[in-house]
């Protein structure tokens, strides 16, 4: 069966449905992707013009978060280079899906995407510096995975892992503010998770961007007064993933899983390269 046999059985339906409404017309159903399409063209016209440097910003974080990815690709036996590639590749899956949310301009269904990335990370960071975390975590038919989240994951578990990986691109008098921001962050995109009554609303009435006290009571057609600062978020969690995970590189006790001879001289430098001019972009005062 094709697509059209489904589309044409479906307006079958819809005649059938009219009939015995009384109704002599049929009526149209909506071609989706036209719909989304049109309102992605209108918000990212909008985006350009009102926060342009978030815009280009957050394409640069997928790229590097991509690259550090692939970074971690080889056909090898090293569960614990898998398991970081699996991992950095689910994070740099949900950027990019936050990428499209954003452009449509629903920022609350992003804050959704937002959440999840902040917890992909942590996995990400507890792999990275914990050679027992990983071998207990990744691909252990041995180890009963809702115990072993209960144990080491959930209700905070997780951020003894979270803070020796901030140690290796923070002071260590700043580690524990940045953690406390970083749970701020995660229960504030948590009442997204469990929707909330302001979520519930702005997905009604959405603050517009550049507008004080004017609300958009359509979808679509509104860049919200949140993005600028969401996308910021965002890109400022990737930038601490890429200052962790390179300067763990540098470092003899977590720089095993690079296997960097595996990659070609051409690669190394691309990413370096990359990575210096998106560290560049982001701490550049505007």
């Amino acid at each position: 069966m094709t697509y059209g046999d489904i589309e044409r059985e479906y307006i079958t339906y819809i005649e059938e449905a009219s009939l015995l409404l009384g109704y002599s017309s049929v009526p149209k159903f909506m071609d989706i992707d036209d719909y989304l399409s049109l309102a992605k063209s209108k918000i990212s016209k909008m985006a350009f013009e009102k926060m342009p440097y978030h815009v280009f910003a957050l394409d640069r974080a997928i790229e590097v978060l991509m690259m550090l990815t692939e970074m971690f690709e080889a056909p090898n036996k090293d569960l614990r280079r898998m398991a970081l590639y699996a991992q950095l590749r689910r994070s740099s899956n949900i950027t990019i899906a936050f990428k499209e949310v954003m452009s449509l301009g629903l920022e609350e269904p992003a804050r959704v995407l937002t959440r999840n990335l902040l917890e992909s990370n942590e996995l990400a960071f507890a792999i990275l510096v914990s050679s027992e975390f990983s071998e207990r975590y990744f691909l252990n038919d041995d180890v009963d995975q809702h115990k072993f989240w209960k144990q080491e994951i959930a209700y905070g578990k997780i951020y003894r892992h979270v803070s020796t990986a901030y140690s290796l691109s923070l002071p260590e008098q700043d580690v524990k503010d940045y953690l406390s921001h970083r749970k701020k962050l995660k229960n504030i995109t948590s009442s997204a998770v469990h929707c909330d009554d302001g979520g519930a609303f702005r997905g009604i009435a959405t603050p517009v961007l550049g507008e004080n006290d004017l609300v958009s009571i359509r979808p679509f057609e509104a860049i919200s007064a949140y993005a600028p600062n969401h996308i910021q978020a965002v890109i400022e969690e990737v930038y601490m993933v890429i200052g962790i995970f390179m300067n763990a590189m540098q470092t003899k006790e977590y720089n095993q899983p690079f296997s960097l001879g595996s990659h070609e001289e051409e690669y190394i430098h691309t990413v370096l390269c990359a990575v210096d001019a998106f560290q560049k972009l982001f701490n550049k005062s505007r």
